[in-house]
């Protein structure tokens, strides 16, 4: 039977504790959903909060034409705007489960050279094991972690400058969208 060598589960355990590179996202505007005086309701991206107005990327997906709308939204026509909450379960569920993988191949590779049995068998038991134990753990820190919707009935005056940092632009809209008015 083939040992693994000692330096082997160190090594691994070193660079697994090494965080990533940060990668370089690109701002986003919340999601909104807003509702008209006139009944009628806009969602999508909020692109920038001008003196009297919201701009919204809308993506209309229709048969043959999926492409991105930009909507610019009154605020003296707004009855009720929806903030969109931050939904993590899926995430933090994938990330617990393979959190938990990891940690059951680094037991195998513990366990395996002394016990006898193949490492193939021990190592899907155990990464099965603490895959879907950090699965579920991981789903409840999502299940915590999200963020509920919120509604903004607007007030006579209020002229939303409390979302003006959750969108794309929040300090100066650039040219192209400076032609929509």
């Amino acid at each position: 039977m083939n040992s693994i060598p000692r330096w082997f589960v160190p090594t691994l355990i070193i660079l697994a504790s090494i965080p990533p590179a940060p990668s370089i996202a690109l701002a986003q505007g919340v999601q909104l959903r807003i509702v008209t005086f006139g009944r009628t309701e806009k969602s999508g991206e909020l692109l920038s909060v001008r003196e009297r107005s919201l701009v919204l990327r809308s993506f209309a997906f229709k048969p043959g034409n999926n492409s991105a709308e930009t909507l610019v939204v009154a605020m003296d026509s707004v009855r009720q705007l929806v903030v969109s909450g931050d939904l993590k379960i899926l995430d933090d569920a994938a990330k617990g489960f393979l959190d938990g993988a990891f940690v059951g191949l680094a037991i195998a590779l513990i366990l395996a050279p002394g016990s006898g049995a193949p490492f193939g068998a021990i190592a899907l038991i155990s990464c099965t094991v603490f895959g879907a134990a950090g699965a579920v753990i991981g789903l409840i820190a999502g299940v915590v972690d999200s963020s509920p919707d919120r509604t903004i009935t607007p007030l006579p005056g209020n002229d939303y400058a409390l979302l003006r940092p959750h969108a794309r632009y929040p300090l100066e809209e650039p040219p192209e969208l400076q032609r929509f008015r």
